[in-house]
């Protein structure tokens, strides 16, 4: 199983980047036990990442769905707002239920070190899916648990959803909270400036 909190091997790179999937307005949309009690505090969860990630100029990505890029003037227009992607962002089109159904996407985590954690929706099928083919790809990869969501399974509520669903990701990747990642990303920013820093000086 993947541990992405021993990131010795990696402290020579910047801190790994935070890819937050479909967050695009239609993952908003409610439904019976589902709706703005469940997607307020991981919008809450998620906002701090970015504005962490972003102040730090840690590396950050978006993955978007199939339809969300269907068209040139859609393109955009369907992120929920704050998540809007800036010019040093990377942005992926997937093609099918895995992050990793976009080409780009495998080849940029691959030059990142390998290392991500994900946030986001559609914990159920997007993320879980990303998990097991991270595996199979050699990536070490975390869930950002509080900055997630799943919608309800049934005969479940959304939370007892998200806590199944969880608790099968974490056979594949590490569950972490948004404020435990930036702790652990910061530290390893910190590591790898020193070891550049050290690397300059000889």
């Amino acid at each position: 199983m993947s541990e992405i909190i021993e990131l010795d091997q990696y402290r020579w790179r910047a801190a790994p980047p935070v890819v937050f999937v479909d967050m695009c307005r239609d993952r908003l949309e409610s439904e019976e036990g589902y709706g703005l009690r469940e997607t307020a505090p991981v919008l809450a969860k998620c906002r701090h990442l970015l504005k962490e990630a972003r102040a730090r100029h840690w590396p950050v990505a978006f993955v978007r769905p199939p339809h969300a890029s269907a068209g040139p003037r859609n393109r955009g227009a369907r992120w929920i707002e704050g998540f809007e992607p800036k010019r040093n962002d990377m942005v992926f089109d997937r093609a099918g239920p895995s992050c990793y159904s976009s080409e780009e996407f495998a080849d940029a985590m691959n030059d990142c070190g390998r290392v991500f954690v994900l946030a986001g929706f559609s914990v159920e099928s997007t993320v879980l899916a990303t998990l097991i083919d991270a595996a199979q790809n050699n990536h070490f990869v975390g869930l950002v648990r509080d900055a997630s969501a799943t919608r309800p399974l049934p005969g479940h509520d959304a939370a007892q959803s998200h806590d199944a669903v969880v608790a099968v990701a974490s056979r594949f990747g590490t569950i972490v909270t948004a404020d435990h990642w930036i702790d652990v990303a910061a530290g390893t920013a910190e590591a790898g400036a020193a070891r550049s820093n050290v690397s300059s000086i000889r």
